[in-house]
């Protein structure tokens, strides 16, 4: 399956994209395949990926949710403020 990953903010400038293609070769995939599929296809993201959650159709999705071709889907880094 290939698995459209929009990207935001500094992951932009990492990539070079604001979206990365990864291929899955497994039909059934969970949030926590996806997060590891980037960081072996996309190395330069590896170190951003453990400070980042999965956004599923605008919502954050958990590790074990199951991930559709339909869906949209976004890499997104964790932020913190006061």
């Amino acid at each position: 399956m290939k698995i459209n990953v929009h990207l935001f903010g500094p992951y932009i400038q990492v990539a070079g994209a604001d979206t990365i293609l990864v291929n899955i070769s497994s039909s059934n995939i969970m949030c926590n395949d996806l997060m590891n599929a980037i960081r072996d296809q996309y190395p330069d993201l590896a170190p951003y990926v453990n400070n980042s959650r999965l956004a599923i159709n605008h919502t954050y999705a958990q590790s074990d949710q199951l991930i559709t071709p339909d869906e949209e889907i976004a890499l997104i880094g964790l932020v913190s403020g006061g």
